[in-house]
């Protein structure tokens, strides 16, 4: 219900709330009013992202994007979660150097790559180079799972955990993490991944399941209800456009 993307009053509501920081993934860089409000309200605004940039760069507190002028980093088609975990890269390292909490286990690279894989191959950027790289390392984890969410998504799904490729993220995999977005809330995607809880884990998965049957049912109804709309025009016109209110945001892609 907020759209795509940065916007003021979700900046707003995390200033009220007592946030500090805001770290965008995957958007931000052309968020130029966004970003210019989040620095004035006193939000430390970090933007990871791999689109191209504007004519202008936002304002922020520090942008990490490998295709902003004077990037010298050697690969430029990571995805949105390949730049996002660029930087998680960058803090792990400092934290070995200096640790912030001495007590505290932190998490290592080689335990992100699995979500590194998701993100990249639902991304839909070239499996090229560092991409193919960190697909093929996050491949290995995703087919022994340690992650509660995981594992319960892949039982929904009837998904054999030694055949998981980049296909089983393109086709299954990735669209019943964007269901929940595309219908609902994206947090019911990311607390599948993130709970430690095998019986959260069911319920999420279960839930996700049913989100992403409600969004292919509603798919293959629109799809209809715009060949009907055009019925009859296609041998003349080269573009159809077709609108409709009741056309939810999150499916019209």
């Amino acid at each position: 219900d907020e759209g795509y993307g940065l916007n003021l009053d979700a900046l707003t509501q995390l200033k009220e709330q007592g946030v500090r920081i805001v770290i965008t993934v995957d958007c931000g860089i052309r968020s130029l009013k966004e970003i210019a409000f989040g620095k004035e309200i006193g939000l430390d605004m970090i933007i990871t992202d791999h689109h191209a940039p504007g004519d202008e760069m936002p304002d922020g507190f520090v942008t990490i994007n490998p295709k902003q002028a004077g990037c010298k980093y050697p690969f430029k088609e990571l995805s949105g979660a390949g730049v996002a975990f660029k930087l998680a890269q960058g803090l792990l390292r400092a934290n070995e150097k200096m640790p912030l909490q001495k007590d505290r286990a932190t998490e290592d690279e080689e335990g992100l790559v699995d979500l590194v894989a998701l993100g990249t191959v639902a991304d839909l950027v070239p499996l090229i180079g560092e991409n193919r790289a960190l697909v093929k390392r996050g491949l290995a984890r995703l087919r022994a799972s340690e992650r509660p969410g995981i594992q319960a998504m892949i039982r929904y799904a009837s998904i054999k955990p030694d055949a998981i490729d980049a296909g089983t993220i393109g086709y299954t995999m990735g669209p019943r993490l964007n269901a929940a977005g595309r219908l609902e809330s994206a947090l019911n995607a990311y607390h599948l991944l993130a709970t430690q809880y095998p019986g959260e884990a069911d319920d999420l998965a279960l839930k996700l399941e049913e989100t992403n049957r409600e969004r292919q049912r509603l798919t293959n109804e629109m799809t209809s209800k715009a060949r009907e709309a055009v019925s009859g025009k296609t041998e003349k016109e080269h573009l159809l456009f077709v609108a409709a209110s009741e056309f939810p945001e999150g499916i019209v892609g």
